[in-house]
């Protein structure tokens, strides 16, 4: 309490009481800006939790995958795409190219041939059925 009264009573005597320049209505402006901005909390784009973004799915997976290591598990390793491989390569045996085309969202069949892994036991099928 003490060094406090003497600080107030010491410090200089125009600390922002008895200025003799005018204040100008810019400063004054920026002055208000500056005290709104330290009232106002921050919000976030897009509140937390809602979905994740390609990246942030691929960041929660590397910490998972490093997290299992670090307790023992051996954990092939993975990535997020091999699930729009495995889900292309499910539609185009169940349904054909068009249908896999359609659900990766390609405009391209070329595309999707990328994804979509050929269905190698109908292949077989037929040539066993041709003879």
């Amino acid at each position: 309490m003490e060094s406090e009264k003497w600080r107030l009573e010491h410090r200089p005597p125009y600390h922002g009481r008895e200025r003799k320049t005018k204040i100008y209505p810019s400063e004054l402006r920026q002055r208000e800006k500056l005290k709104a901005a330290r009232r106002q909390k921050r919000k976030p784009k897009r509140p937390k939790g809602t979905r994740y973004d390609t990246n942030g799915y691929r960041r929660a997976l590397e910490y998972g995958l490093k997290k299992a290591k670090k307790a023992g598990f051996v954990v092939p390793h993975w990535h997020p795409h091999q699930l729009r491989h495995n889900r292309g390569t499910e539609v185009r045996k169940r349904y054909g190219i068009e249908a896999a085309q359609m659900a990766l969202g390609h405009a391209k069949a070329n595309t999707t041939e990328i994804y979509a892994e050929r269905n190698l036991e109908q292949a077989l099928q037929i040539a066993r059925e041709m003879g």
